[in-house]
């Protein structure tokens, strides 16, 4: 006997079988039953702003995206509640030839989608980025060129900015190439490129920005903050000793918005090697004056080292400095606190 079918399960071998609708369509992909459906329908959304488009492509389904695009070609432009199209999905899901047969195509009926941001002002490029999809990055470089590149986010970030913070250096040589001026953009904290290269630790990033692309080294961010800064917050020694390297040694005692310098910077994340570094350029006399120099809250190098319970850069400065007694108790107070709060307390007897 053929066992019962009840209404609700599909009927796929029956030429005149149609899915009520074009998402049980999709979700089984049923490409003939898509290709039956009326226009009205494949371009309903459901209660997340989705289209059929973007549930196809969330199943992978190739051949059903292929044949919806010949069906409705505005639906490689519409938007979910979050403003993401279907080539968003397709970069989240790292499908290529989705992506490229979304974005193939004359100019003018590709251009609207590739240029659509999500309701963070995300590109398909900056998601590509962001997913580590290069290849599809690279392609859409190529083929939307400067319009998209340049496409900022809502913190205006641009996708050299990404690419420089993760050292995608196949793709910061080619946008610097194309786009020379886009090596010191700045976003809405005021950060280049090399900032960013700096602050993901990424060196060979950073020296191509500067030394090929030729970007600014003393650029500085809305805090103040330089590129030797940063790095020595970040307590990257040898991104610190390229830098040092590089400029002048008065660098070392340019202030931030906050009034700090680097070797406020270097004692707060409690780096030995790079205070080592930053002290090394000064003679004996000026180490020491150097050394007293207070940020805006009134701390020294000291101070901050001390506060963070980074004894080893402590025991440094104490011994590159002529303490005075004032200096001393302080530290002493801040030791003494520090290890009340964290010190493990004696069992009771």
């Amino acid at each position: 006997m053929r066992p019962d079918r009840t209404n609700n399960s599909p009927i796929v071998d029956e030429p005149n079988h149609q899915c009520e609708d074009a998402v049980r369509a999709a979700r089984l992909a049923h490409s003939i039953c898509l290709s039956r459906l009326p226009n009205e329908q494949i371009l309903i959304r459901d209660e997340l702003g989705e289209t059929v488009m973007h549930r196809v492509i969330r199943e992978r389904d190739y051949n059903s995206a292929k044949l919806l695009l010949q069906k409705a070609p505005v639906l490689r432009e519409m938007t979910s509640l979050t403003g993401e199209t279907p080539a968003h999905i397709a970069i989240a899901m790292g499908e290529r030839q989705i992506v490229e047969l979304l974005l193939c195509g004359q100019l003018n009926e590709t251009l609207k989608a590739a240029l659509t941001r999500d309701i963070n002002g995300t590109s398909i490029l900056t998601a590509s980025i962001i997913h580590g999809n290069n290849l599809i990055a690279l392609w859409l470089l190529r083929t939307f060129g400067k319009k998209l590149a340049m496409l900022p986010n809502n913190f205006l970030m641009i996708p050299l900015h990404l690419a420089a913070a993760q050292g995608n250096l196949e793709y910061v040589k080619l946008a610097t190439k194309w786009f020379p001026k886009s090596v010191d953009a700045r976003d809405a904290f005021g950060c280049t490129p090399s900032a960013y290269a700096v602050q993901g630790g990424c060196l060979n990033t950073l020296e191509f920005l500067v030394e090929k692309a030729h970007a600014r080294i003393g650029c500085v961010n809305r805090k103040g903050q330089s590129l030797l800064h940063i790095a020595s917050l970040c307590g990257y020694e040898k991104i610190v000793r390229w830098i040092l390297d590089r400029v002048d040694m008065y660098m070392i005692l340019w202030r931030t918005a906050d009034e700090a310098n680097a070797i406020h910077c270097a004692a707060y994340h409690g780096s030995v090697p790079i205070l080592r570094l930053l002290l090394l350029p000064w003679s004996r006399k000026k180490r020491q004056s150097v050394l007293k120099i207070r940020d805006g809250r009134g701390n020294t190098a000291l101070h901050l080292a001390a506060m963070n319970g980074h004894f080893e850069a402590v025991n440094y400065l104490v011994a590159m400095i002529v303490l005075n007694i004032c200096v001393i108790s302080c530290v002493s107070n801040l030791m003494h606190e520090w290890l009340q709060k964290f010190m493990p307390r004696p069992l009771n007897a």
